[in-house]
């Protein structure tokens, strides 16, 4: 135990020298290395720590089919395509509703089309509130159904668009 003491006092300064040397070099190789360092295709998954990729890290362009899919491009076993081939927007304006009251306005589609979306606009007086009860696709009728309410204290006007594709 002496001797190691002994040895550990006489050389202090050159061990201690040692280990800044061995640290100081991977310190300073810090920052050196960069992406364009490394030869493509030598980085493999088992390279890189789980959950440290993100979105930004991948180029989704390179990305192919994922083999196991049997029908990748397909939705319900349809091309997308079948979907929606095409849409138009439809509105409708409500009559005059006046204070206190309550109405339904709608907006229909078209024969042959589907209502899939919609929503309304005041347009009358847009300082003015109104409370909606229901602003909602009717798919009995294929229409954009609003139920509202004039609060008041003007008449006040709607106007319903219904979101109309072929399906």
């Amino acid at each position: 135990m002496r001797t190691l003491r002994k040895f550990l006092a006489t050389n202090a300064v050159g061990i201690a020298a040692l280990f800044f040397a061995l640290g100081g070099t991977a310190v300073a190789a810090h920052g050196l290395i960069s992406g364009s360092d490394i030869a493509a295709g030598t980085i493999t998954g088992s390279n890189v720590a789980n959950d440290t990729l993100t979105g930004a890290n991948i180029d989704e362009s390179t990305l192919g089919k994922v083999a196991t899919a049997t029908n990748a491009d397909q939705l319900g076993g349809l091309p997308a395509a079948s979907y929606v081939r095409g849409y138009q927007v439809v509105q409708a304006t409500s009559e005059p509703n006046p204070v206190g009251g309550a109405m339904q306005s709608v907006a229909a589609c078209p024969q042959g089309t589907t209502v899939v979306g919609g929503g309304h606009s005041v347009t009358w007086y847009r300082w003015q509130p109104i409370s909606v009860m229901t602003s909602e696709p009717d798919v009995a009728h294929n229409q954009w159904l609003v139920e509202w309410q004039n609060p008041g204290p003007l008449t006040q006007g709607l106007k319903v668009y219904a979101i109309c594709a072929n399906i």
